[in-house]
């Protein structure tokens, strides 16, 4: 008994006529121009974010619940860089173990967000490339080594 030989499933979109090497250049560049672009989006957020914050500061209408979510926003920002720098200020090892596994996670947040960001855009990959094209690669956060990740190690407890 032969089997049918299964067909590639393509899904038709505006570059399927453009010559394969020419079609993954424009991808890579695509792929670079969406990275940057959700980046500028969080900066110009952040960046109107902080200057309400600053005039409800001056005004003096910060609320309790305002304070939270700013520190938390802060802390999340401060940890991130202040983590990768701990490991330029001291050699003690457990300092170290325990500094890469907090800015693994908060790595992970950073990646989590960027992800979200990217859903808008999946329905324009597909209708240019078909099909999703990641804008951040596995490491995009992470500035150690992705061994160091906290979560993979506590999601792989049991091997």
């Amino acid at each position: 008994m032969v089997l049918p030989v299964a067909e590639a499933l393509t899904t038709p979109c505006l570059t399927t006529t453009i010559n394969p090497i020419a079609r993954q250049k424009l991808k890579e560049q695509y792929r670079v121009a969406k990275h940057y672009g959700i980046k500028a989006a969080w900066g110009v957020v952040t960046g109107s974010g902080v200057l309400e914050l600053a005039k409800e500061v001056a005004k003096g209408e910060i609320v309790k619940q305002g304070k939270q979510k700013v520190g938390a926003l802060i802390l999340l920002g401060c940890s991130h860089v202040g983590l990768g720098a701990v490991t330029l200020v001291t050699n003690s090892t457990k300092i170290l173990k325990y500094a890469k596994k907090a800015h693994s996670v908060t790595s992970c947040i950073y990646r989590c967000a960027h992800d979200a960001s990217e859903v808008p855009l999946i329905v324009l990959d597909f209708v240019l490339f078909g099909e999703y094209v990641p804008s951040c690669p596995a490491n995009g956060y992470q500035l150690f080594n992705v061994s160091s990740d906290a979560l993979d190690q506590i999601a792989n407890l049991n091997e």
